[in-house]
């Protein structure tokens, strides 16, 4: 007989991670095909205002796509998660690109070296995805494939795009930013290090409005970079800038400090950009300062001197101070920024 799983009892209390699992693990045991789609069509009423990010494609179900095994119960996934996969994928490593299931994912994130602008073009030429509105791919995407995403309608629908660990030049990045995206809110450029080329074609992007972050860690920008991104128009309103792992010395931070755009800005992450206390003194002047509740400015080369800019500096108000491996001892830090009236609010402080 068949027996209907209790989706509601599964998928009780808040939406999350657990209770999708438990839901998925619940579907590997229904057997029969006539009570699996029903219950499909079930789950998609009860999952229909959950968050697409928490509804993941489990690996094994993805794994059967590549064994060419059919999996109706990816059709109820919304988010396909993709990362590391070796030289042992058994069968066709790219069978979810033409997945019929996964015709509803909206959130697609692949990193995967093998992908490539070939398998870039494959998933493009799909008529599965239409309408992604997350898109993540690290490793081995070049000019070609930017292009080819630049070139891509669905590119209106989206919300978050992130090339990582790529070979983007910056011809083909100010051609990719030119492109109309009204939707974006997340740029996320690590590791491509294009240095202040990119940092100039960043500057000319104009069909960006509404950006809220932008991550461009380990990208080569020193401080002539900082100051040409500095005149970028997409920065207005961005309020997570990462520029972590750059050698932006204290030029860069004086450019960070001067930049009107940056009046929105709530994160700064700033970890290893050889920053010295001269550094910090100048950025630590910077007017937008006061509206910033997290901090990072770990691993550079900060002494006390710093510490006591920071405890001094009374219209800073953080939630989040990451100031670890620097060279100061982190009980007397601790103390004295503990003691700052207007740091007695810190939810996490790392020293």
């Amino acid at each position: 007989m068949d027996v209907p799983l209790p989706v509601s009892e599964l998928l009780a209390g808040r939406p999350s991670l657990a209770g999708w699992r438990r839901l998925t693990a619940a579907l590997d045991a229904q057997t029969d095909p006539a009570a699996l789609a029903r219950d499909l069509d079930r789950i998609e009423a009860a999952c229909a205002g959950w968050p697409d990010a928490l509804r993941r494609a489990p690996g094994r179900w993805v794994r059967d796509r590549f064994e060419g095994r059919a999996q109706p119960r990816l059709r109820v996934t919304r988010a396909i998660d993709l990362a590391l996969m070796g030289p042992d994928i058994p069968g066709d490593r790219l069978a979810w690109a033409d997945a019929p299931e996964l015709a509803a994912a909206t959130v697609v994130r692949i990193f995967d070296d093998r992908l490539g602008d070939a398998g870039l073009a494959r998933w493009l030429s799909s008529t599965n995805n239409l309408r992604p509105v997350e898109l993540a791919l690290a490793s081995g995407i070049t000019d070609r494939g930017a292009a080819q995403l630049a070139a891509d309608p669905r590119r209106e629908h989206w919300r978050s795009l992130a090339l990582f660990r790529d070979a983007l030049g910056p011809d083909c990045l100010a051609a990719l930013i030119a492109a109309p995206m009204p939707r974006l809110r997340r740029l996320l450029l690590g590791r491509n290090l294009f240095g202040e080329p990119g940092a100039r074609a960043l500057a000319g992007a104009t069909a960006i409005a509404d950006l809220e972050l932008l991550d461009l860690d380990c990208d080569d920008l020193d401080g002539p970079a900082a100051r040409a991104l500095c005149d970028a128009p997409l920065l207005a309103g961005v309020r997570t800038l990462n520029l972590s792992n750059n050698p932006l010395g204290a030029d860069g931070c004086a450019a960070l400090a001067d930049c009107p755009q940056l009046a929105d800005l709530e994160v700064l992450h700033l970890h290893d950009c050889r920053l010295d206390d001269a550094a910090a003194a100048r950025l630590l002047r910077a007017p937008w300062l006061p509206r910033l509740r997290s901090l990072s400015l770990s691993a550079n080369a900060l002494s006390m001197a710093t510490i006591h800019q920071l405890a001094e500096r009374r219209d800073l108000v953080l939630d989040e101070l990451d100031i670890c491996h620097n060279p100061f001892d982190a009980g007397h830090a601790e103390s004295r920024l503990r003691s700052a009236p207007q740091l007695s609010g810190l939810r996490r402080l790392c020293l």
